[in-house]
């Protein structure tokens, strides 16, 4: 349920992980068709997957099967597919399906960073799904007609040399192509 609710990783992505893909370096390394992806684990993360190495050693010392998540039928036939999706029954008490937690994580990240870099670096999203998030998350930056990630930093300082105060509201601006938001046409940055 951590995996799925801290790091937001996908029941497909859970069913595939190999245990030579947990580092003791506490990194799990989460292989997508074409890409890989570094997790770097919480504290909660690594001794909940340390709990379940020494439980999964426990009931089956001898078992071969390379999976992290194994259960009674797949420990002894390593042929045999992934665990199943009945793993998936942990989250009914919850009332919420895996799918839904994993985007309600991703969801909560989008709102509170407003960056498609930072979500595509966390959860290995492409960038098509990340600008998703941030749009639902932020839909004032579509209705202005932004693409761009809000940045934050300093006023524009051609503008405190115009005596016009700076880059609008808490200091954010916006990069469009007719200059900042303050000094528009003028602003050598455009």
């Amino acid at each position: 349920m951590v995996l799925v609710r801290v790091h937001a990783l996908s029941g497909t992505g859970i069913r595939r992980l190999l245990l030579t893909e947990l580092d003791p370096r506490e990194r799990l390394i989460v292989r997508r068709p074409g890409k890989r992806h570094i997790i770097y684990l919480d504290e909660l993360t690594y001794c909940c997957a340390s709990a379940w190495l020494r439980e999964r050693h426990r009931r089956w010392p001898v078992t071969t099967n390379p999976r992290l998540l194994i259960n009674q039928w797949t420990a002894v036939d390593t042929t045999h597919s992934p665990i199943g999706t009945t793993f998936a029954a942990i989250f009914q008490p919850t009332g919420l399906t895996m799918p839904t937690l994993r985007q309600d994580r991703i969801r909560y990240e989008a709102s509170e960073v407003d960056d498609p870099l930072h979500l595509m670096r966390l959860f290995g999203i492409s960038s098509h799904t990340a600008m998703r998030y941030i749009t639902a998350a932020h839909p004032e930056r579509e209705a202005s007609g932004s693409h761009h990630p809000v940045r934050r930093g300093p006023a524009c300082p051609w503008a405190a040399r115009a005596g016009r105060g700076g880059g609008g509201v808490s200091g954010r601006r916006r990069r469009r192509s007719s200059g900042c938001r303050c000094c528009r046409p003028r602003c050598p940055r455009a």
